[in-house]
């Protein structure tokens, strides 16, 4: 969900704004009450770091967001203990989706530059970040 500038059309200032607020209204429906997206733990893990990530950036750019922001940070409590939670049950090892060692480490990157508290250290950190770097090898 990127931002968008476009030219008021009474005034020439640029307005930022959110594109597609529809689809954040579909994250924020599609949260379960644990917080999670997903019960597959690979699918789980990857579409809860991708949404608490747009939930975090909407929070703090509430633009044009049509909804009430008043319990975003809630979401977002209940998103990082169940990001924390699959991440600490994931046998990395054992994962076969596609991509997963550059994605994963990709979003809990971002969502640390966009929160310093967002640190996500669990058992198997070590053998994501070697499948990482062997990959990242590669290019």
């Amino acid at each position: 969900m990127g931002l968008h500038h476009h030219q008021g059309r009474r005034r020439r200032e640029a307005v930022k704004q959110w594109l597609f607020p529809e689809c954040f209204s579909c994250i924020l429906g599609a949260q379960a009450n644990d917080g999670c997206w997903g019960r597959n733990l690979t699918s789980g893990i990857l579409n809860t770091a991708a949404s608490l990530l747009a939930i975090k950036r909407h929070l703090s750019q509430p633009l044009n967001i049509p909804h009430d922001v008043s319990n975003l940070q809630s979401r977002i409590d209940k998103a990082t203990t169940s990001l924390r939670s699959q991440l600490a049950a994931w046998d990395v090892q054992a994962t076969t989706h596609v991509g997963f060692e550059m994605i994963v480490p990709a979003l809990l990157r971002f969502l640390q530059q966009e929160d310093d508290t967002f640190v996500f250290d669990f058992d198997r950190k070590s053998d994501l970040e070697t499948l990482n770097a062997f990959k990242l090898s590669h290019f």
